[in-house]
């Protein structure tokens, strides 16, 4: 909370210059119409936020602050219209800062002093604008009917703009949770490809150094300390390898890709995961047949594919205008309804993620070798490359020789 001790208005709405002393106590403007008695609000308020609410929303007939926050005489020139503020933070012991906003630059105060904890409480302030309401609102909640009034509460408080921004958290956390299980599978992949290939234990900080310092100092490399998210395990480590001609393929890594997919097809052939996939079937086979649970499933898709798609205004099915409270609440009240369903498809889903995960992990090891056996290849063709080069050298020294000689004969 701030207190204004100060406020000094140049060339803003109707107002020349005003500076009034409130020494941060309350206070009231009173006059005729057409005085400035708004004009002192809304300099408070464009002080604190660089905006004007009355300026802004529906039924403004597009007026906008950089064009009619200006004095009429000023309205060329914004620079001239601005709002100084002297105020106290009760918060920070009453310690004393200005702001002084410009309409030109309305989205860049000047603070002072600009220390963080003061700039911290005019952030605060601007963040929660509702503490300016207009005469018109007053009036609408004054009229409105009691089984309205929580509504024009939620309008007062300005807190459409957080039901809309909790529905564009929502949509991202919707969307979050169907890609995670892809991203943890391929993160779990990359675990295991580094595990097998230092020959670690376990993927910690202590395991991968006491694995890797041993290969570094057989290379005549300096140890690593410590492992930071710009540490590269090839430190130091120039490579002179001939362009084009990738490096091999270490044995053991080889070795231990083929024992893993070795592993994985065991899996696959083995009579437990038979098993599973059997139940999986006999399960999705007996949903099959239940004409109201097909049903279910496809209803609760499109429902929660609505609910990931609504965007604040209107259904995306059928373009009916909604409130975000009543359309989640309406779409909640019919998957309430297929509770049963759901609990049917989780279990499925249950059911069968141990046979997706393994024939994902034989995927990823089949993926493994295909990519070592390309690599061998490209490394074979490198080395025959080599060897031609080397060949066709020697054939060109032996025939500069044999000329060489024949001309020594001649």
């Amino acid at each position: 909370m701030i207190r204004i001790e100060n406020i000094y208005i140049h060339e803003f709405r109707g107002i020349r210059e005003l500076k009034l002393d409130l020494r941060g106590h309350n206070f009231a403007a009173c006059g005729p119409n057409g005085t400035g008695k708004s004009g002192i609000v809304d300099a408070l308020e464009f002080a604190l936020t660089g905006n004007i609410s009355r300026l802004s929303g529906s039924g403004t007939g597009g007026l906008s602050v950089k064009v009619h926050g200006p004095h009429v005489d000023s309205r060329d020139k914004p620079e001239a219209a601005f709002v100084t503020l002297d105020v106290s933070i009760p918060g920070l012991g009453g310690k004393k800062a200005t702001i002084h906003r410009t309409v030109k630059t309305a989205g860049s105060p000047k603070i002072t002093p600009p220390d963080a904890d003061v700039v911290a409480a005019f952030n605060s302030v601007n963040l929660h604008p509702e503490f300016v309401l207009s005469r018109r609102e007053l009036i609408r909640y004054v009229l409105s009917e009691p089984g309205q009034r929580a509504k024009e509460v939620q309008a007062l408080l300005r807190l459409d703009d957080i039901e809309k921004l909790r529905v564009v958290l929502q949509k991202i956390a919707n969307a979050c949770s169907k890609e995670l299980p892809g991203f943890e599978r391929a993160e779990a992949d990359a675990n295991k490809n580094l595990l097998t290939a230092l020959d670690a234990p376990q993927l910690t900080k202590m395991a991968v150094l006491d694995a890797v310092n041993p290969r570094r100092k057989t290379l005549g490399l300096a140890p690593l300390t410590d492992l930071e998210a710009t540490t590269s395990l090839k430190d130091g480590l120039a490579t002179t390898a001939a362009v084009g001609v990738p490096g091999r393929v270490p044995k053991v890594q080889a070795g231990a890709d083929l024992s893993t997919l070795k592993e994985a097809l065991e899996k696959l052939g083995s009579e437990a995961f038979q098993k599973v996939c059997e139940k999986a079937e006999d399960s999705a086979a007996g949903l099959e047949k239940d004409a109201d649970s097909l049903d279910g499933l496809s209803r609760e898709a499109l429902l929660k594919s609505a609910i990931e798609l609504y965007d604040g205004t209107a259904c995306p099915v059928c373009d009916t205008p909604f409130e975000p409270r009543i359309f989640e609440e309406h779409l909640a009240a019919k998957l309430s309804h297929l509770d049963a369903v759901t609990k049917k498809r989780a279990a499925l889903e249950s059911e069968i993620k141990p046979t997706l995960d393994t024939l994902h992990a034989a995927g990823t090891a089949l993926e493994q070798i295909h990519f070592n056996r390309r690599h061998i290849r490209r490394v074979q063709r490198g080395f025959g490359i080599l060897r031609a080069r080397r060949c066709r050298g020697r054939v060109q020294r032996h025939s500069r020789g044999q000329e060489s000689s024949g001309l020594r004969a001649f």
